[in-house]
């Protein structure tokens, strides 16, 4: 794929994101789905929960895209889902307060899954053994999530 391509992609991308983010948050507003600032928010007035939906969409879509169109496997399509899904599930969290079990189930859940389908060569290039290299992969993958 050439520069000139990865370039108009990122730029169609980022825009779309940007007016994705905008319709999302304006529908946000309207609808009253606001975060309010507590003693552990780093805002001092209400914004609106879920914006990043928008941007996670945007992703999906186009990796979903690029991996269709670069005939590759569906394999990180599906990766592309579990993230998505996150996202909704997220959003979801968000707007009900789910516990923490509750949210570190399913994102355990969605790692497992995601690397299931991960290409088999190994993430840290060798520098661990395989099995310590697929336990901290998960982890990472994990930590991440809950950043």
């Amino acid at each position: 794929m050439s520069w000139s391509v990865i370039v108009i992609l990122g730029i169609s991308a980022a825009a779309t994101s940007v007016l994705a983010t905008g319709i999302v948050l304006w529908q946000l507003r309207a609808r009253q789905i606001l975060d309010h600032p507590n003693e552990r928010s780093s805002h001092d007035h209400a914004v609106p929960r879920g914006g990043g939906i928008a941007v996670m969409a945007t992703l999906a879509v186009g990796w979903c895209l690029l991996t269709w169109w670069q005939g590759r496997s569906p394999d990180m399509a599906i990766v592309a889902m579990l993230a998505t899904f996150l996202a909704g599930f997220s959003f979801l969290d968000d707007l009900k307060g789910l516990s923490a079990s509750t949210r570190l189930i399913i994102q355990a859940l969605a790692v497992t899954i995601g690397c299931a389908f991960f290409p088999q060569e190994p993430v840290f290039q060798g520098f661990l053994p395989p099995i310590a290299d697929k336990a901290v992969t998960w982890l990472s993958w994990l930590w991440v999530i809950n950043l």
